[in-house]
């Protein structure tokens, strides 16, 4: 694409991100034309710093709808009579959306940069949408950093919380609930149900009716780790229709391949020690296969973060993290170390931090330290679990005894390089 061409989409679409018309379709669009590419990041930021610096000189107020300002050209074109029909035709679906689009939940807890689509495809923002207490209908949840986090709860009280980057899909009908997980680590805490109405959670490739249970999910592109820290649930692999029941510390795995194992196991032992396997241990980032010159890296992948719409940021993130079947439960300990290597492009500050779940429930909370690295090339830090603070107030305060799902290693608002060789827990 010729550049004259591609800056004029660059600015199509950062204008509909700072207006809130901006669609999903056109966020991934705006997300791929910055991973690494500089100069649409640098033309990024100095595009939304005019456009803050405009809003608080002026005091302009935030963009009214499309609709709204369709509907008002509308009126002044056509008078009263063309008003008449557009405010009948506007009840009428206004009464529709309103049949349809009941409210389903309702959000506990909230933060970090999380999208919010509702069934009838509307996007909403954080700010706006995604508000402690707020209802929902139904619709999906992307989450797009590694220490995003929400807590959603059915208004039967069946919980679902959902953590670092994932897309998740809640919806309500006749015959119950039902959680589609495309990606990402999610724990439910579902209430009791009768059979004839059970919660379904759905993945890429299993299915699982939970009558009321307490359980975690693990789903990437390939499979489906379900972990059952009380009750039990029934799992269907999808390549084959074979089922398994899983009961109170249990797992089971359900991969695309049919030849694979597919059988109820004993929870893995606990360990309080792992060594990143890379790429295999990757949830985000670029992979760089090794050379005669240096080992495999993972490179930062480009995210926006949307927590304040006000504010959109760039993060630069590498996430890792412990996967395969039968992993052992890592446990953190007062002696826990977190020892990450790297390098950068040039000094910069480093945002270190990880998502940690309780050993026998869900999701429990995430921690993370600021860290200016003075390199031009390659570093290791090495950090005690003393200096990882928790992100807000209801996590515990000390995440001793906890167990790791994975790290995240983010630079904001500036490509630094960073370039991640490996991650250790140590003792």
């Amino acid at each position: 694409m010729p550049e004259f061409n591609r800056d004029f989409q660059l600015d199509g679409l950062l204008a509909r991100l700072t207006e809130e018309t901006i669609t999903q379709r056109e966020l991934t669009d705006l997300e791929d034309m910055l991973d690494g590419n500089p100069e649409a990041q640098r033309r990024y930021l100095r595009y939304l710093g005019l456009h803050a610096d405009m809003q608080q000189a002026l005091d302009i107020p935030r963009p009214r709808p499309v609709r709204q300002r369709r509907w008002a050209l509308s009126a002044a074109l056509f008078g009263m009579v063309s008003l008449i029909v557009a405010v009948a035709l506007l009840w009428g679906r206004w009464q529709n959306e309103t049949e349809v689009a009941s409210p389903i939940a309702r959000v506990v807890d909230v933060s970090g940069s999380i999208r919010w689509i509702g069934d009838i495809g509307d996007i909403g923002v954080p700010k706006d949408s995604l508000k402690i207490g707020s209802s929902l209908t139904g619709g999906t949840l992307e989450l797009l950093a590694a220490d995003s986090w929400t807590e959603i709860a059915f208004l039967d009280g069946s919980t679902v919380t959902v953590s670092g980057t994932a897309t998740v899909t809640l919806s309500e009908g006749l015959v119950g609930k039902q959680v589609y997980i495309k990606h990402g680590d999610v724990s439910i805490n579902a209430v009791p149900k009768p059979t004839c109405a059970p919660l379904r959670v759905v993945t890429p490739s299993a299915e699982a009716e939970v009558l009321g249970t307490q359980f975690n999910v693990n789903v990437d592109l390939q499979s489906t780790r379900l972990s059952v820290n009380e009750g039990s649930i029934r799992v269907v692999r999808l390549a084959d229709g074979q089922v398994q029941k899983v009961e109170t510390g249990q797992f089971v795995v359900a991969a695309l391949e049919r030849n694979s194992a597919f059988e109820s196991q004993p929870r893995p032992s606990e360990t309080n020690t792992w060594a990143s396997a890379l790429p295999g241990d990757i949830k985000l980032g670029h992979w760089y296969p090794a050379t005669d010159e240096s080992p495999g890296t993972v490179g930062a992948k480009a995210n926006l973060w949307l927590e304040d719409p006000d504010k959109p940021q760039l993060h630069y993130s590498v996430v890792v993290g412990p996967k395969g079947i039968s992993r052992a439960t890592l446990r953190l300990s007062a002696m826990t170390q977190i020892r990450v290597r790297g390098s950068l492009k040039r000094s910069h500050d480093v945002v270190i931090g990880f998502t940690a779940n309780h050993v026998w429930g869900g999701f429990a909370g995430k921690y993370s330290v600021w860290k200016k690295i003075d390199v031009n090339g390659a570093f290791e830090l090495v950090l005690p679990l003393e200096v990882f603070k928790r992100s807000k107030a209801c996590f515990p305060e000390s995440p001793v005894g906890l167990e790791f799902q994975h790290c995240w290693i983010v630079t904001i608002n500036e490509d630094a390089g960073l370039e991640i060789d490996s991650v250790q827990i140590t003792e």
